[in-house]
């Protein structure tokens, strides 16, 4: 009888060994199936964060490449406006000695003449009295020539009373044609580039 119990127990321990065995390749199996699924949903996620991280990077530098265009195009765009400006004021500092500048004297006491009538006073800078003097006796002789602070030169034209005032000085003058000046120095300058 011994040996039956044996042979039950060795049977039962071959059964107990077969199902451990059993049981650590499923569990071994089962393993191997949540380590795949947990690095694929790694993989996935990590996936996920990189192409987040390249599309946040690739955002940021759009972004900070439209602002560097931009405050690009800002400087260029002041510098421009400086080159003008200062191209304005040196054509209203050069105008005295412009060959035209006599005969723009003339035609606006000429103009003058037919809006204020034959008495009118006429301010000009020092500099220029004596040729205002003369210009004035030539074409109205019944007005008047005083000095005046006149920035760039030019003349201020007032009616004796000064209830009426044209002003024809080189600053008037170019601020009326502003808009026309600036266009003719940007073409000039920066013919071809975009602003």
């Amino acid at each position: 009888m011994e040996s039956a119990i044996e042979k039950i127990i060795e049977k039962i321990q071959k059964d107990v060994n077969l199902k451990v065995q059993q049981f650590e390749i499923e569990a071994e199996q089962k393993i191997e199936a949540i380590k795949e699924e947990e690095y694929s949903r790694w993989e996935a996620e990590k996936n996920k964060i990189e192409a987040d991280g390249r599309r946040e990077m690739n955002g940021t530098k759009v972004l900070k490449m439209s602002r560097a265009q931009l405050e690009g195009r800002r400087e260029v765009t002041e510098a421009r406006e400086y080159i003008i400006k200062k191209i304005i004021d040196d054509v209203k500092r050069m105008a005295r000695t412009s060959p035209g500048y006599v005969e723009y004297i003339k035609r606006s006491i000429i103009d003058a003449k037919e809006v204020l009538g034959e008495r009118f006073v006429v301010k000009c800078i020092p500099e220029d009295k004596e040729k205002v003097i003369q210009i004035v006796s030539d074409i109205a002789p019944m007005s008047t020539v005083e000095v005046s602070i006149i920035k760039y030169g030019g003349i201020v034209i007032s009616t004796v009373d000064s209830l009426k005032t044209l002003d024809y000085s080189v600053d008037a003058l170019v601020n009326r044609n502003l808009q026309k000046i600036r266009r003719m120095i940007f073409n000039k300058l920066f013919e071809g580039e975009y602003a």
